[in-house]
């Protein structure tokens, strides 16, 4: 699996704000630009909180009556983690997502919450799933440990530091018009809005193909999995491999329960093969079928998945390759840009880092009207190389973790060196440094 090589993986930290030296004032002044959000989930929500960060006005549409999140648990890497301390909430998410592990991830558990120290720097520890009794082969680590959360646990926490006025409800975008130096909306409701840019984050759309996978999903109660296969698997956050299909678990609602997803590919039906169910999320799945796609595991794994009932099974889906991320002055981010496969953990962190970009262009003090598509510009040249790259990365990722990526299957020194190597290119990127290329960009163009 070849790794990319990026500027922006240098270590030097640049302080971003520093990036933004107050322009001279102008003889006569432009109105502020207008700022048009689309979408109210989490990414949205985050360029929210951004621009509001930065005393940028805004105004949010969410097509919905109220903001809700679908999904179970959401996984915050490092990268996006710096991202969130910038927009003031990096320590209360992480506060939140410890809560969620309870005292799973320490070391001596019978002192209460101060008894043991944090193993909290683990990501993952790897076993083999199918034979007689899968050991760790390797344990990698994330600086800042795993930190993962329900969806609609940092919504809320968003949520609190947004000034409700600034977002309308039940607002569903039928159309929008490219202007001169702007956008015409026109929304279900039959009204219309203007504004100066357009932000799409409104997830993903018709358009994402199939990936040949798919995950059942279920929480299954800590004593019962305790009871079958001991406090140590329990506590440790785990991925079990095994050829075209791996279990992941960790400890979830402080500790109460186990969060399990297991994967099933066919990697012999090409890159997007068709989904053929009417559905990509089916409920209620009858846990039978979830055991056949298992037959064969080991007793570790068989004794989990036995105590799943009625999972959810998900279809594993991502986009193709948008030759552009930018047309005007409408531009795509997170999901509705590149939405990707979850087998690194790092896709709603991507929409995070294209937050943190976009709001410090769009609080640029030379930005305008007439500038702002010189802004998006910029935002997409420094973006889309990264941002693809790691996509695919998400999908050549679910080899690995099955066994069949070529010239590594089940080596468990090459297993390691890949594992580690791709993460912490993605974990490690400079954000500070991803800010400096996009302002230069920008202010070059307006020479």
């Amino acid at each position: 699996m070849p790794l990319p090589r990026d500027p922006t993986t240098a270590h030097e930290q640049i302080t971003v704000n520093s990036l933004l030296n107050p322009a001279s004032p102008a003889a006569t002044p432009e109105p502020r630009v207008k700022i048009s959000i689309l979408g109210g989930g989490i990414v949205g929500l985050c360029l929210a909180l951004a621009l509001e960060s930065l005393s940028v006005p805004f105004t949010l549409y969410e097509s919905a009556a109220r903001f809700s999140e679908i999904g179970a648990r959401i996984m915050i890497g490092w990268n996006a983690l710096r991202c969130l301390e910038e927009m003031g909430v990096g320590e209360e998410y992480v506060r939140l997502a410890r809560r969620s592990w309870g005292e799973a991830l320490r070391d001596g558990r019978k002192g209460g919450s101060e008894g043991g120290s944090w193993k909290g720097e683990v990501f993952f520890q790897y076993r083999f799933g199918g034979t007689q009794r899968g050991e760790p082969f390797c344990t990698l680590k994330m600086p800042g440990g795993q930190l993962n959360t329900h969806r609609a646990e940092l919504l809320d926490l968003l949520l609190s530091h947004l000034p409700q006025e600034r977002v309308r409800f039940r607002k569903q975008l039928v159309r929008f018009d490219q202007l001169e130096h702007g956008v015409r909306l026109e929304f279900a409701d039959v009204t219309q809005e203007d504004a100066d840019v357009l932000l799409a984050a409104d997830g993903i759309r018709s358009t994402a193909a199939g990936t040949g996978s798919y995950a059942y999903r279920a929480l299954v109660p800590s004593h019962l999995v305790r009871a079958a296969v001991g406090e140590e698997i329990w506590a440790m956050p785990t991925m079990w491999l095994e050829h075209s299909r791996h279990v992941v678990h960790y400890p979830v609602s402080g500790g109460r329960y186990l969060n399990v997803v297991v994967f099933k590919s066919d990697f012999t039906k090409g890159r997007t093969p068709v989904w053929d169910k009417p559905e990509w999320v089916e409920h209620d799945v009858d846990e039978r079928e979830l055991l056949r796609d298992y037959e064969g595991c080991g007793p570790q794994v068989r004794a989990i998945l036995e105590l799943v009932k009625r999972p959810s099974r998900w279809a594993m889906f991502d986009l193709p390759d948008w030759p552009y991320f930018v047309e005007g002055n409408v531009a795509l981010l997170g999901d509705a840009a590149h939405a990707m496969t979850p087998h690194m953990g790092n896709g709603a962190s991507q929409g995070i880092e294209d937050v943190h970009l976009l709001a410090h262009l769009l609080s640029h003090p030379n930005l305008t009207k007439s500038t702002v598509s010189a802004a998006l510009n910029a935002y997409e040249l420094v973006r889309k190389h990264r941002v693809q790259r790691v996509k695919e990365l998400s999908y050549d990722t679910g080899r690995p973790w099955e066994l069949s990526a070529p010239g590594v299957g089940d080596d468990t020194r090459e297993f390691e060196r890949v594992a580690r190597e791709t993460m912490d290119w993605v974990w490690r990127v400079d954000i500070g440094k991803q800010v400096q290329r996009a302002v230069t960009w920008f202010e070059l163009s307006l020479e």
